[in-house]
């Protein structure tokens, strides 16, 4: 007897740049959203935004996420990044 499970499984993609001069150096969009489809992402948010804690396309994302989903992140700056907790956040949630 096979098994074939019916749940299809989302690859999620995340890309962010930031609107604050100063941080517009070494970042870029275009790229960010190349490397995702390449890694197969079949949905991709992105935004724009500055270091504000609030980031209304990544919480959409968040709300659609189900359990077996996978997101990718292009680049985190670090676990203590606002992503980064939204994210772990909504993943332990989906574990209980």
């Amino acid at each position: 007897m096979t098994y074939t499970s019916s749940a299809i499984f989302m690859l999620l993609g995340y890309a962010r740049v930031s609107t604050a001069p100063a941080d517009q150096q070494d970042q870029n969009l275009a790229l960010q959203l190349d490397d995702l489809k390449k890694a197969g992402c079949q949905k991709i948010v992105q935004e724009k935004v500055s270091s504000a804690k609030v980031r209304p396309q990544l919480q959409k994302m968040l709300e659609v996420l189900r359990e077996g989903d996978t997101i990718i992140v292009w680049k985190l700056d670090g676990t203590g990044h606002p992503a980064v907790r939204q994210v772990a956040k909504r993943a332990f949630h989906l574990d209980q």
